[in-house]
């Protein structure tokens, strides 16, 4: 440094301040910012119109701990590069001074600041640095301002082909599922999935991947959800709402040797996070896809496990009960062959079967289920639950979409299957509204018990429109007419 010594011997005073500034930059290359502390206040003494020496300053002090001294040299950087014309210094001093808010907590004022070194730089035709635009999207995060983010972090890339790290790539990609998330509660599908698509680019997440994957469910593209679905329960083995989501729809898509392994994974997943209305509609789905595989000793145990979550849930009941009747029947294992009928001898309709035969037909079971029936033209018949589930219940419904993501919606399936259109007796309104009942009526959906044209006129709706609604709005529907 003593070269620099004898050249202040030497030059003239107008040349002193550079001379000093140059001094600093030898003593920060060499480690010694005290060195280089001094030397620009030596040079800022002598000319304080020098916007990068305050710069280099500020900075320094900033490096050094001392907040407030940093603060006040960088706003005469400001300063002096705004007075002097000097835009690229004056986009980096703006992007510094914007730093030192963010670092003190004070978004709003560096949101300004940001936008202000920008604007500097576009102004004057320059291109603002990474920093500038990171910083200002990380901001603008923190204020929840998802879609700005996403607009500046995408200037970012464009500008510069990438972004400042890869802590920016992420805080892009959690903002562009934000801003789908609103898109998807606004209804602009659209634009959702192209923003949930760009998200995707910057980060394969799993909380990303499902979202997409409910709103491809909800928009009835099962099949485009299915392998986004299958990539996040790989990734997350007990991601309940994925491991939910992807066993409802290959339920409701009739492959339910492929469901049961993810509803039975759901709603373990769903019992540890003590979430009982997610395990009792994953319970109850499990047991009409065990029902529809002939596995009815491990349907019944779902039914049953569903029902005891949800002891008002009148399909489970009615599936552990069918599930039961099957067990009994020996149904679902292979049955011994069936002896000859003794010579000349011929069975009678019900021969073999433990029934007697009756003129009259038999009354159909609690659950929409038909009873073996005999009539003197012919043998009885066993009417086999319809498609969907037990107890005629209807396939699972798809996810619906939620904020954080996804849940399980629909209710309690439809009751309704059996051949005029009511469970077990058949009573008229004003038999159902007030007690003591007739036996054979299920207390809790005692509106299941009026014929198909009486439930029509006393509910203005047909009863596959009256299952499908929630639950609340059917409990508020059978207390308006004395059901409840």
């Amino acid at each position: 440094m003593g070269m620099f010594d004898e050249v202040l011997l030497e030059a003239t005073e107008e040349s002193h301040a550079a001379i000093h500034h140059n001094r600093a930059l030898c003593y920060n290359a060499m480690g010694r910012p005290d060195g280089a502390i001094a030397a620009l206040r030596s040079c800022l003494a002598l000319d304080d119109a020098r916007p990068t020496s305050w710069h280099n300053l500020g900075v320094l002090l900033l490096n050094s701990g001392d907040q407030e001294g940093a603060t006040d040299a960088i706003n005469k950087a400001c300063e002096t590069a705004s007075a002097a014309e000097e835009h690229e210094q004056l986009m980096q001093s703006r992007t510094t001074r914007a730093a030192l808010h963010k670092q003190a907590g004070e978004i709003d004022q560096a949101i300004d600041q940001f936008d202000a070194a920008i604007d500097a730089g576009a102004s004057a035709g320059l291109t603002p640095p990474q920093t500038a635009y990171c910083q200002l999207a990380e901001c603008l995060c923190r204020q929840r301002d998802w879609e700005t983010a996403s607009v500046v972090y995408g200037s970012c890339i464009s500008e510069h082909g990438g972004l400042a790290s890869d802590g920016d790539a992420s805080n892009y990609g959690l903002a562009l599922f934000n801003l789908a998330r609103k898109e998807q509660q606004d209804g602009d599908i659209a634009a959702a999935e192209g923003s949930y698509l760009k998200s995707l680019e910057q980060a394969r997440k799993p909380h990303t991947m499902h979202n997409l994957a409910v709103l491809y469910m909800t928009s009835e593209r099962a099949a485009e959800a299915e392998p986004l679905l299958r990539e996040v329960v790989q990734e997350d083995t007990g991601h309940m709402l994925a491991l939910a989501a992807l066993g409802t729809s290959l339920a409701q898509s009739d492959r339910f040797s492929e469901a049961i392994p993810f509803l039975e994974r759901g709603a373990a997943a769903a019992a540890e996070a003590s979430d009982t209305a997610t395990e009792g509609e994953l319970r109850r789905v499990l047991g009409v896809s065990c029902f529809k595989e002939k596995r009815f000793a491990e349907a019944k145990v779902a039914f049953e496990r569903a029902f005891e979550l949800d002891p008002e849930n009148a399909s489970a009941a009615t599936g552990a009960k069918l599930a039961q009747e099957n067990i009994d029947r020996g149904d679902g294992v292979a049955r011994p062959p069936r002896p000859p009928s003794p010579k000349g001898r011929r069975p009678g309709p019900l021969a073999g079967r433990g029934a007697v035969a009756s003129s009259k037909p038999a009354a159909f079971r609690a659950g929409g289920s038909a009873a073996a029936t005999a009539s003197s033209s012919g043998p009885a018949r066993s009417v086999k639950p319809s498609a969907g589930g037990a107890a005629g219940a209807r396939s699972p419904k798809p996810i619906a979409a939620a904020a954080g993501g996804a849940t399980i919606g629909g209710g309690d399936v439809e009751v309704d299957t059996s051949a005029d259109g009511h469970v077990g007796v058949c009573l008229p309104l004003d038999a159902l509204t007030t007690g003591p009942f007739a036996d054979g009526v299920d207390t809790k959906c005692r509106e299941a018990h009026l014929s198909l044209s009486e439930f029509e006129s006393v509910m203005g709706m047909s009863k596959a429109a009256f299952y499908a609604k929630p639950k609340w709005k059917r409990t508020q529907l059978k207390k308006k007419h004395g059901l409840f």
